[in-house]
């Protein structure tokens, strides 16, 4: 979808964020927040799901995050939930310990997770992902995260 695509499902965002010099590739990425719900833009973002239709040169939704805790999976999985809750109720998922900025958390994954972010930007096919961050210390999920997405490094450590 297009900036204006989402105005027009979720109305005006409560802040518009435009990241002038970005560390995962070219362009300007733009963030709209609407409260706990995250819509990130990219110029090249793949203009449907599968990827199978080729990017384009508009800034195009390219991942949707939340912390709110009444968005869930169809399986009941969502902020709040345990790390056995989403290794059970989430096929294919995958586990490990990351370190960010000097912070560890726990992070639980579908998908390829090991492209450098955003591959796609520079013709390469997405890596889509849906990851579901936990706190570290107390191993609930905090966020939510689906779309093309890489990790902050590039590879999962």
């Amino acid at each position: 979808m297009t900036r204006a695509q989402v105005r027009g499902v979720l109305g005006a965002p409560r802040r518009v964020k435009v990241f002038k010099n970005s560390a995962f590739g070219p362009g300007h990425p733009v963030f709209f927040s609407y409260g706990g719900l995250k819509v990130e833009f990219w110029k090249g973002a793949p203009r449907n799901p599968s990827g199978s239709r080729g990017p384009d040169r508009k800034l195009r939704v390219a991942s949707i995050g939340t912390s709110r805790r009444r968005l869930r999976t169809r399986r009941d999985i969502g902020v709040g939930s345990r790390e056995r809750q989403v290794r059970r109720k989430v096929a294919g998922v995958r586990c490990e310990t990351l370190s960010f900025n000097g912070r560890r958390y726990r992070n639980c994954h579908t998908g390829r997770y090991d492209c450098k972010p955003p591959s796609w930007v520079l013709g390469d096919l997405p890596c889509h992902v849906s990851a579901f961050v936990l706190n570290h210390r107390h191993g609930r999920v905090v966020r939510v995260q689906i779309g093309w997405l890489g990790s902050p490094s590039g590879k999962v450590k």
